[in-house]
């Protein structure tokens, strides 16, 4: 039983009955199951194999009272549980996708998210396209229980877990949006595959991008202004200042720089 007060909320998950229990006066959700035969177009070898079942996601996860606070916000607080295992020689990992622009943006800025890891080690792939369709960037950050992962505006992305255990992360994005997932299956996955190996994931480039540019490895870090500390939930600091993730909603309203969010070494 994987216990997930780290979250905020009264939360478990077992592992042999693949249950998330919704303790008290949460709301329970029913999971969307994301399956290896639905999904076999995002991954370089469509014919290898793997487990049938990949990952769950529960969408729209809070206590009965704060429904009406999430919705004004026009947000939503979502939990995704990645098993471990393979495709092929590929880590198990979420079969990515873009966030469509955000209409309210004056800089027609696509929507950003938040994620925080709950349980587990989580591998965030973040890649960030050309107008021409080649690759511009390309950044990977593993994230541990506590610390949180800031998607901004351009970037598609992917979750891997490359470890032996269960990983569980929550995720705060707007409420309303669909995510775009074509660009992903029609290359096959990302500009990098991830590979297990004994010294981590190793990545390998995907040859149906062409040239693609050197990966960066950078840190999980703090962003006070926008809401992203350690030391608290995720779903905690959006109780406390609901109006600080007004970013997730239009992304113009981001109090720094875009372009510095992934530019720690």
């Amino acid at each position: 039983m994987i216990d997930l007060l780290r979250s905020g909320l009264p939360l478990q998950f077992d592992e042999e009955s693949r249950v998330m229990n919704f303790i008290g006066s949460l709301v329970p959700v029913e999971p969307d199951v994301r399956r290896l035969s639905r999904s076999r177009d995002f991954y370089r070898d469509p014919q290898a194999l793997g487990p049938e079942e990949l990952y769950f996601m529960y969408r729209g996860v809070s206590q009965l009272w704060d429904i009406p606070l999430f919705e004004n916000q026009e947000l939503r607080y979502d939990i995704t549980v990645v098993f471990p295992g393979k495709i092929g020689q590929e880590c198990l990992r979420t079969i990515g996708h873009y966030h469509p622009a955000c209409l309210a943006s004056q800089r027609g800025l696509t929507f950003p998210e938040v994620y925080e890891v709950l349980a587990g080690v989580a591998t965030y792939y973040l890649q960030r396209m050309n107008q021409d369709g080649s690759v511009a960037d390309v950044a990977v950050m593993e994230a541990h229980p506590g610390e949180k992962c800031l998607i901004p505006p351009g970037y598609g992305h992917i979750t891997i877990n490359a470890r032996r255990e269960v990983l569980v992360m929550a995720n705060l994005i707007e409420r309303n949006f669909a995510s775009r997932y074509q660009d992903f299956q029609q290359k096959r996955g990302p500009a990098y595959y991830g590979e297990y190996s004994t010294k981590g994931v190793r990545f390998v480039p995907n040859g149906n991008y062409g040239a693609v540019p050197p990966l960066r490895r950078i840190q999980p870090s703090e962003d006070q202004a926008a809401g992203i500390t350690f030391g608290a939930p995720l779903y905690e600091a959006f109780l406390r200042s609901p109006d600080t993730f007004r970013y997730l909603v239009n992304p113009d309203q981001y109090p720094q720089d875009w372009e510095e969010v992934l530019a720690n070494p």
